[in-house]
């Protein structure tokens, strides 16, 4: 019963594992609870007590009322639909099968099943959490298929012995490892149970870990399939809408929760580089205000070609890379003015919003582009303006006379030129951030005069607000006094991880901010001087941010605690699962390890036929040696160089003396080991004398044939043949000592390696009948 009861507790875990793993992928925990539950009870209450079976017959019922539940999913056209559709049946028929009585047949149907909930789970796109639990779930898979075979074999074993005792009239009192003839008292270590079994599972899992990196790593794979990307659970994009209605986001975008993360190289020397400040990544471009609501004015032709505001010869830029969850919109964020580079991803402009094709969206997708946006250390606040543009629309102020007198009031006391575009942009930038104004950055919700505008109410009654009613107001407000103005929707990001030279953008730095648009004359000198004029020939729109401050901004520079150190530690482990792992696509398996390999290959073999390299080698080792370097500032050079040519000359000259005490230590260290083994294979020398003796009589194990079966029908054949019944058990009881000590590392008494000489004598001193006798 101790191997069968194993066998039942590790195929109710792997069932349990495997429905959590899945459980992950989906992001929902209802089904891996269910099956927690009903591993736990069909243990005890099936394989423990036996109080509840089910028959086959009402497990076939069960079944059928499984595919029942699951067919509307099945039925629906959706990949997702039908995926969890299929993630269903399979659970319940799992559950089903745990409360029926274990035979091999349920315990294959119980990993096969099993074993698709894995390979259903893997399409999912899965942190770094699965990959452990993945491992877990290897050496569980492992330790259940060894003790299905030995189940199987101990079971075959019971039923040939018993044939065979009862056939013969033996009682099973000869050897039976334990001097017992009852099979289930048999010690599990007898069977290859115990210590030694984990040992054994832990090193396979070891080897078939490494295995499974290596061909992970080289070998060549195709692009993601579609039906892995199909399944993939998307994000609720929460701090971003293709509309913005005044009030609705609040506290709703206080998320964690990654959108994110953007890498910047320089082009020059493609090293990490970090800007002043925090990176405004624009995402969506809003034009028409009414009521509170903020829209984009649609265009006729809504696909547009992508900018074409390239650096020219000789300038910098920054290479921008990149990954985006799966999100439940198209939309994808960047550094603006952007330019498509070499290694560019398909991308499309539509509504002026950078979109990613829509098979794209349901995965992690990373992408790549150029932009000459940051320079000197910091975002630049001017982009140029590479559209046609309408005027008209980014003027309108419908009936807001509250704001527009606040705008003209700040306009005159600012004592500012109307022509002055510039500076009074960024004076009522500043207006919003005096304290004598009284304006206030909050999440919460405000109450508002529902007989106004709400932006009316904010800028005369209640002065409390988020980012959009800061945006808004400014836009407004331009545009009141002549200045084309529009809202831009996207990310502010400050959070840096200095591990991994990437920012994490979440949900939470959803932000609202202000593009004014500035004609050609009116862009500063000192801020243009440095560029092309061609860039600014259509003007520019100037970045306003008018939100000021709050205190509920995170993640700002400050001491670092150690859980801020272990959290930043495990989102590095989370990037690099994300980009080795998950994203390890063939190209990126071509650019980070075919390539390098294949130019470090061809550097060697160049280096190895230019006489000009070994000069050079030659000649440096001249340099380390000049005495004149003796007191120079890198003299640890030449003593490094001094102590490694002394001990390649000593290991030379006593290589002998060494390699022999190596071997006398390498002897001491393992020599206790060895002798164990020479004892063993001693000790199981018994077992080949057995097979010589059979030999002799014209029996031979065939390959396919375990030793305890070979004995069974070896031992049954000579007492036919001669018609000694007591000959029958012989081969059994030696063969039973052979397993004792070959697999279950046990020695034999005094009284069991006797009973094995006596088995051997009897077998090689019978004599088969005389021919017609």
């Amino acid at each position: 019963m101790y191997l069968q009861r194993l066998l039942q507790i590790n195929m109710a875990t792997m069932a349990a594992l495997g429905t959590l793993l899945l459980g992950m992928g989906q992001r929902e925990a209802g089904l891996p609870i269910l099956m927690l539950f009903a591993a736990i009870t069909s243990v005890l209450l099936t394989d423990v007590t036996g109080w509840f079976r089910l028959n086959r017959t009402v497990a076939n019922i069960a079944a059928f009322g499984a595919l029942l539940i699951s067919a509307r999913e099945l039925l629906q056209f959706g990949h997702e639909d039908q995926v969890t559709g299929i993630i269903r049946l399979l659970i319940y028929v799992q559950i089903i099968l745990l409360f029926q009585e274990k035979d091999d047949r349920t315990y294959w149907q119980l990993v096969m099943l099993s074993l698709l909930q894995v390979v259903l789970a893997a399409a999912y796109s899965q942190g770094v959490g699965f990959g452990v639990l993945l491992i877990v779930y290897m050496l569980v898979g492992f330790s259940a298929l060894t003790l299905l075979c030995l189940h199987r074999q101990r079971y075959r074993f019971e039923q040939s012995r018993t044939t065979l005792f009862s056939s013969t009239g033996f009682t099973g009192t000869g050897f039976t490892g334990t001097g017992g003839g009852d099979l289930d008292r048999i010690d599990p270590a007898e069977i290859g149970i115990g210590w030694m079994l984990v040992r054994r599972l832990a090193a396979m899992g070891f080897g078939t870990l490494m295995l499974t990196l290596v061909l992970f790593v080289v070998f060549p794979r195709s692009t993601q399939s579609e039906w892995r990307a199909a399944i993939v659970a998307q994000r609720h994009l929460v701090g971003f809408s293709e509309e913005v209605q005044l009030g609705e986001l609040g506290e709703i975008i206080e998320s964690p929760e990654e959108v994110m993360r953007i890498k910047l190289t320089r082009s020059e020397s493609n090293r990490p580089c970090r800007v002043l400040g925090e990176l405004y990544l624009r995402g969506a471009i809003l034009t028409e205000y009414h009521d509170g609501l903020w829209r984009h004015r649609r265009s006729g032709n809504p696909i547009q070609p992508l900018p074409s505001v390239r650096p020219a010869p000789g300038e910098r830029w920054v290479r921008q890379t990149i990954t985006i969850e799966p999100l439940d919109r198209r939309e994808v964020f960047c550094v603006w003015p952007f330019f498509e580079t070499e290694n560019s991803r398909p991308l499309g402009l539509s509504n002026d919003r950078l979109t990613r094709p829509r098979r794209r969206q349901s995965i992690r997708f990373s992408f790549e582009l150029g932009t000459t946006g940051l320079g000197k250390g910091e975002q630049s606040v001017l982009v140029p303006c590479d559209d046609s543009l309408e005027a008209a629309s980014l003027l309108q102020v419908r009936e807001l006379p509250e704001l527009v007198r606040l705008a003209q009031q700040w306009a005159s006391a600012s004592e500012l030129p109307g022509t002055d575009r510039y500076g009074m942009a960024n004076e009522f930038v500043r207006q919003f951030g005096d304290p004598e104004n009284m304006f206030q950055y909050t999440l919460e919700g405000q109450e508002r005069n529902l007989n106004v505008d709400p932006i009316e109410d904010f800028v005369t009654e209640h002065r409390q607000g988020h980012c959009e009613y800061y945006a808004t107001a400014l836009a407004l407000m331009l545009r009141s006094q002549g200045i084309p103005a529009r809202v831009v929707v996207g990310y502010k990001c400050g959070e840096y991880d200095p591990t991994e030279k990437f920012y994490q953008v979440r949900q939470l730095h959803a932000h609202t901010w202000v593009e004014a648009y500035l004609r050609p004359e009116d862009l500063p000198a000192k801020m243009v001087r440095d560029d092309p004029p061609s860039r600014w020939a259509r003007g520019a729109w100037l970045r306003l941010d008018a939100t000021p401050a709050g205190d509920d901004i995170l993640f700002a520079d400050r001491g670092m605690s150690l859980l801020d150190h272990a959290k930043q530690t495990i989102r590095g482990v989370q990037s690099f699962w994300a980009a080795y792992v998950l994203e390890m696509n063939s190209r990126r398996q071509n650019e980070m390890i075919y390539q390098p390999v294949i130019q470090a290959i061809k550097r060697a073999a160049a280096a190895v036929v230019d006489p000009a390299w070994w000069g050079g080698l030659l000649g440096r080792i001249v340099r380390l040696l000049d005495p004149s370097r003796l007191t120079g500032p890198t003299d640890y050079r030449l003593w490094l160089g001094i102590l490694i040519l002394a001990s390649l000359a000593m290991l030379l000259r006593r290589g002998k003396r060494l390699i022999i005490a190596g071997l006398a230590l390498f002897s001491r260290l393992f020599g206790r080991a060895t002798r164990q083994a020479a004892r063993r294979r001693a000790e199981v020398e018994f077992y080949r004398r057995l097979e010589t003796v059979l030999l002799r009589h014209g029996l031979e194990r065939p390959t396919g044939q375990t030793q305890r079966e070979f004995a069974l029908f070896a031992g049954q054949n000579l007492a036919e043949r001669t018609g000694l019944a007591e000959l029958a058990p012989l081969a059994a009881e030696v063969t039973e000592a052979f397993y004792r000590v070959r697999f279950g590392r046990l020695p034999l008494d005094t009284a069991q390696a006797q009973t094995v000489e006596r088995a051997l004598a009897k077998l090689a001193a019978c004599q088969q009948p005389a021919a017609g006798k």
